[in-house]
């Protein structure tokens, strides 16, 4: 599937593992600034320190 997300924004919770970081990563790659939430600092770190283009826009908060 073949998206052109660029100008949209997408919220994903429970991104600190498996399904919720993996939508992260593929609403990024579409183009879409992403914000997300994960329950410590370490797998918000992780996730967005995984970005592996700098025009990508993920943005990570902590919350429980």
């Amino acid at each position: 599937m073949q998206l052109d997300l660029k100008g949209r924004r997408a919220v994903v919770t429970g991104a600190s593992l498996g399904i919720g970081a993996a939508t992260v990563r593929l609403l990024a790659e579409l183009g879409a600034e992403v914000e997300f939430c994960a329950r410590s600092k370490d797998a918000v770190e992780n996730l967005v320190n995984s970005q592996s283009d700098s025009e990508t826009q993920i943005h990570g908060h902590v919350a429980d």
